[in-house]
């Protein structure tokens, strides 16, 4: 399978950003990436580390091509944390995040606070579907996305200085069209250049 854990700035906001999920890069011209199987389009504003709010929607083009949530929690002692196989139907084109939060300083506390990185929500995914004239899938890739899928309107600096929006989350993707997702970690497809790097190792089943 490809397997990465990405964690970065979406390169601009305002419009949608294309990722690859089987090169593991923004789509050209942000990135090496070819095939926009994923979507981001970010808004955001930055007063300071306690005053900002912004949005992220992650759209999934193509028909037939989705996310389906699966709420499960870490596991504490197993890894594995969801079904082998992919569901076969009920895959959405897109998902949305929040992040703001407005502080209060002469009452120290937060007016309003919403964030919704979650840490049992997963998701299955499923890309680069073909059908058939009557419609049937005939291919497809699929994959998963393990929770939390992180969304951060003040960007990788807290005070917003990226003038970006912040996106982290560890997908999985396999590419012999069966809806198996069960991760070997010791055959990741996406390698690293560099002789360690934890966005492509030691990630779990």
């Amino acid at each position: 399978m490809y397997a990465k854990w990405l964690s970065a700035d979406i390169p601009v906001s305002g419009i949608d950003v294309g990722y690859d999920l089987v090169v593991g890069d923004w789509v050209a011209p942000f990135g090496k990436g070819k095939t926009s199987d994923m979507l981001f389009h970010s808004e955001g504003e930055v007063q300071g580390d306690r005053d900002y709010h912004g949005t992220l929607k992650v759209t999934f083009p193509g028909q037939g091509n989705g996310l389906i949530s699966f709420e499960a929690p870490q596991p504490q002692s197993s890894p594995l944390r969801l079904p082998y196989e992919a569901p076969t139907d009920a895959y959405q084109s897109s998902w949305a995040w929040r992040s703001v939060r407005r502080y209060n300083t002469q009452e120290m506390k937060n007016e309003e606070y919403i964030d919704d990185s979650s840490k049992t929500r997963n998701f299955f995914i499923r890309v680069r579907t073909e059908s058939d004239a009557e419609g049937k899938i005939v291919r497809a890739m699929y994959g998963k996305i393990h929770a939390p899928f992180v969304f951060d309107a003040r960007g990788s600096d807290p005070w917003g200085r990226t003038k970006k929006q912040y996106v982290a989350f560890t997908y999985y993707l396999n590419p012999d069209g069966t809806r198996n997702v069960e991760y070997d970690p010791k055959r990741n497809l996406l390698k690293s250049p560099k002789p360690y790097d934890p966005d492509y190792e030691n990630l779990a089943p």
